[in-house]
Formats: structure tokens, sequence, C-alpha cells
């Protein structure tokens, strides 16, 4: 199991409901003040069983959204009307985390408990796992065609690659620590940018697997996710946003509407700005001229943890507590 904010066995509480909040308000929304729900039109979609541990969301190649339920080791499908299904991995028991849409209009996951593997799903269904060496977390496509991942557990320190066809490479990371790497994401520069949890550093890998780590020295906010925009990367933290560009100069933007929890995905929304996921009291946030704005989406809301932008042009996102998916539209 992960350390800290990864571990994915989870006391889950769920309370399945569906609701609809709106309409939109007629004042302007003021920077740095947390919105009602009343500022975008929010629609939940719970996900049976209510033991599914709805984790990460990606948007797929066939319009329709991909999930990870990591309790019931399956992978899920909702499509922008909220029409569900959902299919068992290959493996029992293998906890799967991040999704992404591959470079072969599949979605690839990672299988972090019991066979760790990185596993691949048509948008039919069929699902095939390529074992690795660690425990894999987060997972990007990158610039060269390849899947990236994330090693994060008991000291892996490791970042891996595999083609599409399953052939693995792994990338060491020079750190004597464990470094618990997280997020990871294609950079402006070609190469991939990572997240390290535990150490409050930023690394940057090229396709040939040289490393380059930046310590962001501005306290100890345990970034996570992390994201290309603007020429720059974008991360989440444990209380707040950061930005670093790729001569690595760091910029810190704090939440300070409400102690909104740590910020556990981030995402390009339908405006071109940067709009992210907090857990603690399930709000969605955007950042935009270094000026925050959160959302909360309504009652009964804890654990957000995933947010994608569907094909709808709305952000959808789960809610791991509730065991839900919600659509918002800004």
């Amino acid at each position: 199991m992960a350390s800290g904010r990864f571990s994915l066995a989870l006391a889950v509480a769920f309370a399945g409901c569906s609701a609809t909040y709106g309409p939109a308000p007629t004042a302007p929304v003021e920077p740095n003040v947390l919105q009602g729900a009343a500022g975008a039109n929010v629609r939940f979609y719970p996900v049976k069983p209510r033991s599914a541990g709805v984790l990460y969301i990606a948007s797929g190649p066939d319009g329709a959204l991909w999930f990870t339920e990591t309790d019931a080791s399956r992978i899920g499908r909702i499509t922008t009307a909220g029409k569900q299904s959902s299919y068992p991995t290959k493996t029992k028991d293998v906890y799967p985390a991040e999704i992404v849409a591959g470079p072969d209009k599949a979605l690839w996951f990672t299988q972090t408990q019991f066979k760790w593997a990185i596993g691949r799903i048509t948008t039919s269904g069929r699902i095939t796992e390529y074992p690795v060496a660690h425990p894999p977390y987060a997972i990007t496509k990158g610039p060269d065609g390849a899947l990236w991942f994330t090693e994060n557990e008991n000291g892996a320190n490791w970042i891996g690659r595999m083609t599409p066809a399953g052939k693995v490479t792994e990338f060491k990371v020079p750190s004597k620590n464990n470094i618990a790497e997280s997020g990871i994401t294609t950079g402006p520069d070609g190469a991939l940018w990572f997240t390290q949890f535990s150490t409050n550093q930023i690394g940057r890998i090229t396709i040939s697997g040289q490393v380059r780590l930046f310590k962001n020295t501005d306290g100890d906010d345990e970034p996570q996710p992390i994201v290309s925009h603007g020429g720059a990367l974008w991360f989440g933290e444990s209380d707040g946003v950061g930005e670093v560009t790729t001569s690595g100069h760091f910029t810190e933007h704090a939440v300070p509407a409400s102690e909104s929890g740590a910020i556990t995905s981030i995402t390009i929304g339908p405006d071109h700005n940067i709009w992210f996921a907090a857990d603690e009291d399930s709000e969605i946030g955007t950042i935009h001229g270094g000026e925050i704005v959160e959302y909360t989406t309504g009652p009964l809301t804890r654990g957000m943890w995933g947010i994608a932008l569907g094909s709808d042009k709305a952000l959808w996102f789960t809610e791991l507590n509730q065991n839900r998916i919600g659509r918002f539209m800004p």
C-alpha cells in the first residue's frame, strides 16, 4: 500500500444520491471567495456497487468518461448522458488507481496491489495486463507514443516507460529516500515532469532517461497531481496550487477561501484555464491570472479525488466517499 495520502485502503461511507444545482448567478464572481454550487450546474450519478471506491477519471477516445473503481477492482465507463457500464480487471484485488487515454485509442491504468501491472482496456471492455517490477501509481501518455508512469512504493524510486506493445523500460531516480513519486505529465519541453510527494520536489526526465530534480523551498507542501499549461508545469499541493517553469522557478498560489484539503487532481478546463479538485470539502477550483475561485458542489460531498474535461465541455469528477460521479458545467 502507498503511504500518506496515496493509501487506497480508505474507510468510506457511501450515500448515493442524485441532485442538480443551479442556475448560474447574475452577480460577478469574486476571486478568492468560496462560491456556492449556484455558480454552475452540478449533477451526480451514483456508482454501483456502493463499495466500488471510485477514484480517478479520464476522457476516453469514444467520447465517454472512464474511471477506476479501486475497491471493486473494476474499470467504469459513463457516457455524457449518464449511462454506465463496468468491467472487472483481469486479476482480482489489484486496486486500479490512475487512468489515461493512450496513443492507441484505448485506456491505460495502473494496478497498485497484489499483481503490479499496467492495464489496458479497449472501448469495448477488453482488458490486458502488462506486469511491472514495482508498484505503479500515476500514468500519462508521453511525447514518444509510449505510456510513462511513476512507481512510488517501498522505496521504489523509479519512472517507468511502456510501449503500447507492453515493452517496459525503467529509469532509476537518484534519491536516497522513498520519494513517493505521485503525478506525471508531458511538459512543454518534450520531457516528462513528475512530483515527489515526500520530498517537495518536482522532477524532469527526458525520453532517454536523464533525470533532474527541482527543490521547492517554499514550505513542505506535498505536491501530487501535475499538468502542463501555458509553457509551465502546474501541480496540486496540500494547501494550494504550485507553478514551476521549465528552468525551475517556483510560484505558489494559496487556496485561501477554506480549508479545502489536498488538491488531489488537476486538469485544463473548457475555458483553457487550470481547474482542480480538493478532497476535504469536495470543492472545485479554478485559477486564472493568479486569482483562485472555488465552488462547493453541494451537501454531503467529501473525498473528491479525480477531475477531467469531458467531450461535452463539462468537468467530470469522482467523489470517493459518496461513491459517485459528478458533472460540473462552469
